[in-house]
């Protein structure tokens, strides 16, 4: 659509000049199954599993699955942009990279990888799988 929104960003709101901005901005979708994959993938019924900290104790290998998921969607962002006829759509959606250092900023110790940002990030501190 080309109606405009507004999107809030922890810290603003910000007007989006596509609706489905709001739909491809969801974060959660990109964090969230990659996280629980790369703690559970080994997983066998009847294991007793640590209940690690969701970011904390992010790894490298869920941090690598939500830059590859997010680099999945930005290559959609910009096909739509570039052959559905949304212009303006890849300034609407920057990298998770660069969304979690604007939103939390100068809670982030570390903003040199995705995996720093979650695991340093003060607003994460303490945060355990939900299980």
């Amino acid at each position: 659509s080309t109606q405009s929104t507004w999107v809030w960003n922890a810290s603003s709101v910000d007007r989006m000049q596509h609706t489905l901005s709001l739909a491809l901005y969801n974060a959660n979708a990109v964090i969230h199954p990659q996280r629980l994959y790369g703690v559970l993938k080994s997983y066998r019924a009847g294991d007793v599993v640590q209940n690690p900290l969701f970011y904390e104790e992010m790894d490298d290998e869920s941090a690598n699955l939500i830059e590859a998921v997010d680099a999945e969607m930005v290559a959609v962002v910009r096909a739509l942009e570039e052959k559905g006829g949304a212009a303006g759509l890849t300034a609407e959606y920057p990298t998770f990279h660069e969304r979690i250092v604007a939103v939390y900023g100068p809670q982030i110790a570390d903003r040199s990888t995705v995996r720093a940002c979650f695991a340093t990030n003060a607003a994460y501190k303490g945060l355990r799988f939900p299980f």
